[in-house]
């Protein structure tokens, strides 16, 4: 019996697609509301650049080409300058949101990243995307060029791929491998596996075969 995905699935995913390889350094996250026939975006960016509302014009203008007519998807590009703690509205979640944890001050002054996404998948290749995507919130660093994500049905795979390797990003690895691993613990038989790869600027990021990309940073 085949799953219907729900408004909210659709919209995560068709998201999800649009915001490969549009995500720029000064973007500090995305905050996301899936209520139908809505969808509700805001980009939350350090500094905005002329570049940034067309860009975030395009990502609207795919996700709306994913559903019929009566979808529509409202976009809004906000100045969220450092120190200006990332918040939610209510009903948002975080569909981006990068690394800052390593700002101490920023981490004190505005607590644990909320990393909860309202939609739960019905199965178990559902939920391990998921939670490969929650893990990902505040753990991008400006370094981090792309994150190639693997299920087979026994073992999650998330290969990080630096343009340079740091000590700070293969703590933040860790983190994410753990975050997976605590929000799979009721998922039974399945492994997690997370590691920091280099590939230099000017390199290919490739997939491998049955794999997909969970993050991919602008390079354009």
């Amino acid at each position: 019996m085949a799953i219907t995905q729900s408004f909210e699935e659709l919209s995560y995913g068709s998201l999800h697609r649009a915001l490969g390889d549009a995500i720029p350094p000064h973007l500090r996250a995305v905050a996301a509301r899936f209520v139908y026939p809505m969808i509700d975006l805001r980009f939350l960016y350090a500094r905005v650049t002329p570049e940034d509302g067309d860009n975030t014009s395009g990502i609207a203008t795919e996700v709306v080409a994913d559903f019929f007519l009566d979808v529509h998807v409202n976009e809004i590009v906000e100045y969220y300058p450092l120190p200006y703690c990332r918040a939610l509205f209510p009903g948002e979640f975080w569909m981006y949101a990068r690394g800052e944890n390593t700002n101490d001050a920023l981490a004190t002054a505005c607590g644990e990243l909320d990393r909860s996404i309202p939609i739960h998948g019905q199965s178990p290749q559902g939920q391990a995307w998921y939670a490969a995507n929650s893990a990902l919130l505040d753990r991008v660093s400006p370094r981090l060029r792309a994150v190639a994500y693997g299920f087979d049905g026994r073992r999650v795979t998330m290969r990080c791929l630096y343009e340079d390797v740091s000590e700070s990003d293969r703590s933040d690895v860790a983190s994410i491998e753990a975050r997976v691993e605590t929000d799979l613990a009721d998922t039974p038989r399945v492994e997690v596996s997370c590691w920091a790869e280099q590939l230099s600027i000017g390199q290919p990021r490739v997939l491998n075969p049955d794999e997909t990309w969970a993050f991919e940073r602008r390079e354009w």
